[in-house]
C-alpha cells in the first residue's frame, strides 16, 4: 500500500508533499550528535574510574558538557514523541504504543542498572537517563495535544527542578526519581525535576514546528551528505548504541588494564 501523503501549506502556499511515514533527518542527525557525545563523555567517565586520566567527570566544565548533552537528548527525544503521537492517533493505537514504548525504555534501564550494581557497585544507577525517558513517555500523554500547556509546564517543571537542585535538600528514598537529592554516588542520576521540563519543551516545538507530524520549517536538504547521513544513522540507533557502549568501553578499559579499580 503507498504511503499516505499530505500536502503542506504554509500561509496559504503549497511548499511539498510528505509521506506521513517519513523520517526527518535533521531529528536522527540532531540524536545522532548527542549520541556520539554522550558516548565521549562516558568514555572520559571510564577512563577517569579506572585512574587513566585524572578529571571531575561531576564538576566543573564537565558537569556543563553532561547537561548540555542530555538537555540536547531529551529536546529531541520530545519532538521525536510529539510527531510519533500525531502520527499513531490517525490510526487509534497512540496510547496504547505509548505505554507500550515508554516501559519498554524503562526497562532497559533497568537492566543497565542491573549491570552498574554488578560491575560499579559503588557508583550504581537507579534513575538515570533511561528511567526517566522511559517514565517521561508514559506520564507526558496529557501534554501532548497541548502545545501552550506543555511549553508552559514544562519551564515550570525546569524552574523548581534547578531551585530544589540548588538547595542542596537529602531527601528520602522514595522521592530521589523525582527530584535532586543530595550525598547520592550514582553514576548516571536525571530525576523528573527538572528534566522532565526538557522533554515537554521539545514536545511543544515538535507541535509547532511539525504539526500533523509533517514538517512545515525550512530545512536545509543535508540528508544525503555522509557526515549528516551517518549522524541520522546512529540517531535511528541511539538505544542500541547507549545500551551498548558502557558494557564495550568498560570490558575494554578492565581488559587493557587488568584489575578492577578499587
Amino acid at each position: 500500500m503507498p504511503c499516505p501523503l499530505q500536502k503542506i501549506h504554509k500561509g496559504g502556499v503549497f511548499i511539498k508533499q510528505q509521506s506521513l511515514l517519513t523520517r526527518f533527518w535533521e531529528i536522527d542527525a540532531g540524536r545522532g550528535v548527542a549520541i556520539v557525545l554522550m558516548v565521549i563523555y562516558y568514555a572520559s567517565y571510564d577512563l577517569n574510574y579506572f585512574d587513566l586520566i585524572d578529571i571531575d567527570p561531576i564538576a566543573g566544565w564537565w558537569l556543563l558538557f553532561a547537561s548540555v548533552i542530555a538537555t540536547s537528548f531529551l529536546f529531541v527525544a520530545g519532538i521525536s514523541l510529539a510527531i510519533s503521537h500525531m502520527r499513531r492517533k490517525r490510526r487509534g493505537n497512540a496510547l496504547s504504543h505509548q505505554v507500550r514504548r515508554g516501559a519498554r525504555i524503562f526497562g532497559w534501564g533497568l537492566l543497565l542498572s542491573l549491570f552498574t550494581v554488578l560491575a560499579i557497585p559503588d557508583m550504581p544507577i537507579f534513575f538515570g537517563i533511561l528511567h526517566l525517558i522511559g517514565v517521561s513517555i508514559i506520564i507526558s500523554w496529557p501534554f501532548l495535544e497541548r502545545t501552550r500547556s506543555s511549553l508552559f509546564i514544562g519551564a515550570c517543571v525546569i524552574a523548581i527542578g534547578i531551585v530544589v537542585w540548588h538547595q542542596h535538600y537529602e531527601l528520602p528514598l522514595y522521592l530521589w526519581p523525582l527530584l535532586k537529592t543530595w550525598g547520592v554516588a550514582t553514576a548516571d542520576y536525571f530525576p523528573l525535576f527538572p528534566w522532565w521540563g526538557v522533554v515537554l519543551l521539545g514536545i511543544g516545538v515538535g507541535r509547532v514546528a511539525y504539526p500533523g507530524g509533517v514538517r512545515i520549517v525550512n530545512v536545509p536538504s543535508w540528508g544525503d551528505v555522509p557526515p549528516a547521513r551517518a549522524l541520522a544513522a546512529m540517531g535511528r540507533r541511539s538505544l542500541l548504541i547507549y545500551l551498548l557502549h558502557q558494557p564495550v568501553i568498560f570490558t575494554i578499559l578492565l581488559a587493557a588494564t587488568g584489575t578492577m579499580p578499587l
